[in-house]
């Protein structure tokens, strides 16, 4: 198993929050109960994709709160890009709105199954 320290995370993310540094700290049983931390490669992955998703580890909260059409097609080409501003007006300023069709929640999945 591979272990992980609070110096490491702040080299990986030197702006990291404590909170988020703490919380990894102290659940290191669910990132090893994962798989994460059995090579270097999967633990690589999963900082990666935790550094894009929370600007490495200094944004808390995810703002779905879209002003302009351009800015959800920049966000999500493949989803938005081919979409007319009409459609995509009922989206702005409609951070639940934006939310249930980015994460498939008007298709029925219940927030639980997003696994966060």
């Amino acid at each position: 198993m591979i272990t992980i320290s609070r110096e490491q995370i702040k080299r990986f993310a030197p702006k990291a929050r404590p909170q988020y540094v703490d919380a990894l700290l102290s659940n290191l049983s669910h990132l090893e109960g994962a798989g994460i931390l059995e090579n270097e490669r999967r633990l690589c992955h999963f900082f990666g994709q935790v550094g894009a998703e929370t600007d490495y580890l200094t944004i808390f909260r995810e703002s779905m709160d879209y002003r302009t059409a351009k800015a959800l097609r920049n966000a999500w080409p493949s989803r938005f890009g081919p979409k007319s501003d009409a459609e995509l007006k009922l989206l702005l300023k409609n951070p639940v709105g934006l939310g249930e069709v980015v994460y498939g929640l008007q298709s029925g999945r219940k927030p639980g199954d997003l696994g966060n």
